[in-house]
């Protein structure tokens, strides 16, 4: 064998060799309760192994309680809920600078509450849903917009209105919007409202930013208790998990005329453990509540993250669970694929890098980051590639790519 043939066989070697045995660097953002985003790097250690770990400095300040984190090409943005401290929340903007390096570049006092957000309007506007009221006796749930320019421009303050207490009095008290929706055309915001049983719409003004109520709104199952939602590949179907539930529904999405709104006909209704608890023949905890829903990059397949199932727990080793379902490109239906071990406890967001390889989760009931393999040929998750712990209650985990 010559030296040439044998250079180029052991390139060939390195090129199919399997992702997480080829050296490999990520950056990630974790959000948690204790005031903190902190920074973390991903390395391959060699032989499949991984190493996530902070990044020095410490972890930069982000208010009382950041909830939710937002990225861009050249910045982070942070919504504060403010669980504590003045009724006072904060936007914030940072400088994502080499290896995540985070530098404050404008913030905002806002309204407390803040427990999601996202950009809007080709990323000259940020609209944050406020669970929460804005203050103690002030009207519930609201969402605030923004104009993002050298300061954070307040749009007029949307309340919402509320027929009276829903199906679940303890959590259906009031209005309780939880997630900011921005559909594929860019032309409306849907908001999933946990309180009221609806998803509000309003169409976006893409030269000003500023956004329209437009009715009618989807109304869920009563007491169903709508959490968060996202559109499938194309748009044509729109997929909504319910907390109180435990169930995702599909619905057909169409757009009307004139930008008078958004039309949903409903396709499909299933639980939230991919019939994990049926299968299994048990009963599904009364505490357990659906949290995050995702599509995969490939679009092929839906994820939902369940808290306090306690479905992959054993002695003094708590863990949730993570359901797949493969999407029917035509029909939008969703087919169980499995329920996978979340790793921990409560985790109540997660995120898939662009590449489709890994799904890092942030565990609320753990205060840690466990980042896990997926595969995009099946919808199907691995073993554990790594975890660290960065806080209490980890809310938010975002890759930085």
């Amino acid at each position: 064998m010559s030296l040439l043939t044998a250079t180029i066989g052991v390139l060939a070697a390195i090129a199919n060799a399997a992702p997480e045995a080829r050296s490999r660097e990520a950056i990630l953002h974790a959000a948690s309760y204790d005031g903190k985003i902190t920074t973390l790097s991903l390395k391959s250690t060699g032989q499949g192994g991984f190493e996530l770990k902070p990044i020095p400095p410490p972890a930069t300040d982000a208010g009382t309680s950041p909830s939710w984190l937002i990225q861009t090409s050249k910045y982070l943005y942070n919504v504060d809920e403010a669980l504590s401290g003045p009724p006072q929340g904060t936007v914030t903007e940072y400088e994502d600078g080499p290896q995540g390096k985070l530098k404050l570049r404008k913030a905002l006092k806002t309204n407390p509450g803040g427990v999601h957000g996202a950009l809007y309007a080709g990323g000259k506007a940020l609209a944050v849903a406020h669970y929460y009221p804005l203050a103690p006796n002030s009207a519930p749930g609201a969402v605030t917009s923004y104009r993002i320019g050298d300061t954070f421009q307040p749009f007029p303050l949307i309340n919402f209105t509320f027929a009276g207490p829903g199906p679940n009095p303890e959590r259906q008290e009031a209005p309780h919007p939880h997630q900011i929706v921005v559909d594929p055309t860019g032309n409306y915001i849907l908001v999933p409202d946990l309180g009221s049983d609806l998803v509000h719409v309003f169409s976006i003004n893409k030269a000003t930013g500023e956004l329209t109520k437009r009715d009618p709104p989807l109304k869920a199952e009563a007491g169903s208790g709508p959490r968060h939602a996202v559109f499938g590949k194309g748009g044509s179907f729109f997929y909504l998990v319910s907390e109180l539930a435990n169930s995702v529904t599909v619905y057909k999405a169409t757009t009307l005329p004139n930008g008078a709104g958004m039309k949903f006909d409903l396709v499909q209704k299933t639980d939230s453990f991919a019939g994990a608890f049926a299968k299994a023949g048990k009963p599904v905890p009364t505490e357990a509540g659906a949290a995050e829903i995702a599509l995969s990059p490939c679009g092929a397949y839906i994820i939902v993250s369940n808290r306090k199932d306690n479905f992959f727990s054993q002695v003094n080793a708590p863990a949730d669970s993570l359901a797949t379902y493969s999407i029917d490109p035509t029909k939008g239906t969703l087919t169980p694929i499995g329920t996978f071990s979340a790793t921990g406890p409560v985790p109540r967001q997660f995120a898939l890098n662009k590449k489709g390889d890994m799904a890092a989760v942030g565990l609320q009931g753990n205060g840690m980051v466990a980042v896990i393999q997926y595969d995009s040929s099946t919808g199907k998750f691995g073993k554990k590639l790594a975890d660290v712990t960065v806080g209490t209650q980890v809310v938010c985990v975002i890759w930085d790519e």
